[in-house]
């Protein structure tokens, strides 16, 4: 798979394929959510350099621990603008990095978007380009009934949903070791999912963003039934 060359110092603006098929014009609350989650893993660990696979429109940058530096990739047409100083396109099943380059890797709501059946060739990548005593944090969409109903993605295109034992079976095959996942996220982060790509779809933005990040945020802290989240190392 031929993948483009690394780039320094990217401009644009943010043109990422959407949960439904469109182009958010912004971060919703619930990617901030699992951004925030995942930036208080990331402080705890010392992280030179980190991958974020589907960066979207950089969004990770801003809960980075001082010191590291965050490389992105995503596939066209999706690009951080300025948020990242060093970013590729590229598809994350062939990443344009040597082996043991990354401290962690991110994946960020991106093993559903991939073909069906080839998610372990991410996976792989992902240890492929990690070094040894490094960490992967990887969050997806929940195997459960109602996550499924409510997500309008499901409806129309699919959008794949894992369960914990799933998520965990697929990173120890890929050669990862002692995954722990968990699954978070509830009824506020169910509700704004529709709301969100409805919104999105005509144009527009969900009323009163501010208190939706804040309840979504605090919800996938907590033990819920929503989103799976996974840390494991190599």
């Amino acid at each position: 798979m031929k993948t483009a060359r690394l780039r320094h110092d990217a401009r644009g603006d943010r043109a990422d394929r959407g949960l439904t098929g469109t182009r958010p014009t912004y971060r919703d609350a619930a990617a901030h959510g699992r951004t925030v989650a995942f930036g208080k893993v990331l402080q705890r660990h010392r992280t030179d350099r980190v991958l974020d696979v589907g960066c979207s429109g950089g969004w990770l940058s801003e809960v980075m621990p001082e010191g590291s530096v965050l490389y992105g990739v995503d596939i066209p047409p999706g690009h951080p603008g300025d948020r990242l100083r060093t970013f590729a396109l590229a598809d994350g099943r062939a990443l344009p990095f040597a082996d043991e380059t990354f401290d962690a890797v991110v994946l960020l709501e991106v093993i559903e978007h991939v073909p069906a059946n080839t998610e372990p060739q991410l996976l792989t990548e992902a240890h492929r380009v990690l070094r040894a005593g490094g960490f992967v944090l990887l969050s997806t969409p929940n195997q459960h009934l109602v996550a499924r109903l409510m997500d309008p993605a499901w409806w129309l295109s699919g959008h794949r949903h894992y369960s914990a034992g799933r998520v965990s079976e697929m990173l120890v095959a890929a050669g990862f070791r002692d995954p722990a996942v968990s699954v978070t996220g509830g009824t506020w982060t169910t509700l704004y999912f529709p709301l969100f790509c409805v919104l999105n779809r005509l144009g527009g933005r969900v009323p009163f963003e501010a208190a939706w990040r804040r309840l979504i945020t605090r919800e996938l802290q907590r033990p819920g039934w929503h989103t799976v989240l996974a840390e494991t190392s190599k």
